[in-house]
């Protein structure tokens, strides 16, 4: 059986927690729950296979990073695009990004802080916590040197540090449970905590990658689990809320595991063309003649970086103008690169066909 929840209040807070001396430990699994743990398995073996063909995988990584960073924001009601963080990245490092764009920059480093500590260390809610911090300070726009709700939090927090061992020490149990159950079922109860409500979401969502990834099921963040979500909102934040209801958690099970199988195709799809694109444009740069190793140099760039500007040209391949911008002009001829804001100055070029994969 799964542990009971209580609501408690905190000030303005408020907050579910398990009982003192509980914590998921089982789960019934019928045929359909079988049958969908049996497809995930499959394709997520399938989705790394293709990971281990990728060439410079970690860099391509970092824009399923950023699609679910944008993803996550706008289940939390931010409509800001991909295009919009591209071209944001591209500007000039002073320039103040507006609150929109700050929300998915504070997801990325709490995303990229996240992997890196997990080379380290084992995943805990300690890595949870700190992660949350980072999106706080994201969410209201603030220093961290000067932030109340941080204070708020840590108190919030305090309040259900047994429930959060609890919850910890089934993360660490060696038992049987198929990893899948085992995630969704963590999933449901830290969701449930609402430890607090302007970021609980897009940290549950990020648990769900390092929680994988740290456990083998994958390599390496390339699924985007939140498209999943967004794309069935009331369902998801529906069977979350029923989570502790009779059949909640097998419900919400079904759901994630096929979110899991949902994602993971996706991302199939994502990695075979960047395949084909790889192989095809490596063929158009051999074409272009003297600047051939500079070209590859910029091609590759490309893959984590798809949007630049000819001083971004003149320091990725150590090329001064006229020259960076020759080599722009074939990447252009060649059909890799395109010009995006149609102004003679200020001008963004794009590698729009791989862009056009995470839209």
């Amino acid at each position: 059986m799964l542990g009971n929840s209580t609501t408690n209040f905190k000030g303005n807070l408020i907050y579910k927690s398990l009982d003192e001396n509980s914590y998921p430990i089982t789960v019934t699994i019928d045929p359909a729950l079988q049958e969908l743990l049996t497809i995930a398995s499959t394709v997520t073996g399938k989705l790394e296979a293709y990971i281990e063909q990728i060439p410079d995988i970690d860099d391509i990584s970092y824009m399923f990073i950023l699609k679910e960073a944008i993803l996550t924001n706008k289940i939390a009601g931010n409509e800001a695009s991909l295009l919009d963080y591209l071209k944001y990245s591209t500007s000039d490092e002073e320039l103040s990004p507006n609150y929109k764009i700050n929300k998915i920059r504070y997801c990325l480093k709490a995303s990229s802080y996240g992997y890196k500590l997990m080379e380290s260390m084992p995943l805990s809610i300690n890595i949870l916590k700190e992660l949350n911090k980072i999106l706080l300070v994201g969410s209201r726009n603030i220093d961290r040197t000067t932030n109340q709700i941080l204070e708020n939090y840590n108190t919030c927090q305090q309040e259900q540090l047994k429930q959060l061992e609890n919850l910890e020490s089934f993360m660490g149990d060696d038992s049987q449970i198929p990893l899948l159950i085992k995630a969704g079922l963590i999933l449901g109860h830290y969701a449930s905590f609402d430890l607090y409500s302007e970021t609980q979401g897009k940290i549950d969502r990020l648990f769900i990658s390092l929680y994988l990834i740290s456990n083998g099921l994958i390599s390496k963040p390339i699924l985007f689990l939140s498209e999943y979500f967004y794309n069935h909102q009331k369902e998801y934040n529906d069977l979350l809320a029923s989570f502790h209801e009779i059949n909640g958690k097998e419900n919400w099970l079904k759901f994630f595991i096929f979110g899991i199988i949902t994602s993971a195709n996706r991302s199939i799809d994502i990695l075979k063309n960047i395949l084909t694109i790889q192989k095809t444009d490596f063929e158009k740069v051999t074409t272009i003649g003297r600047t051939l190793d500079r070209g590859i140099t910029l091609l590759k760039s490309l893959y984590k970086r798809p949007l630049v500007r000819v001083k971004d040209v003149e320091n990725i391949t150590i090329l001064k103008n006229p020259n960076a911008l020759g080599l722009i002009s074939k990447l252009i001829n060649v059909g890799i690169l395109e010009e995006i804001t149609g102004q003679k100055r200020n001008r963004i070029f794009g590698y729009s066909k791989y862009i056009k994969l995470f839209k």
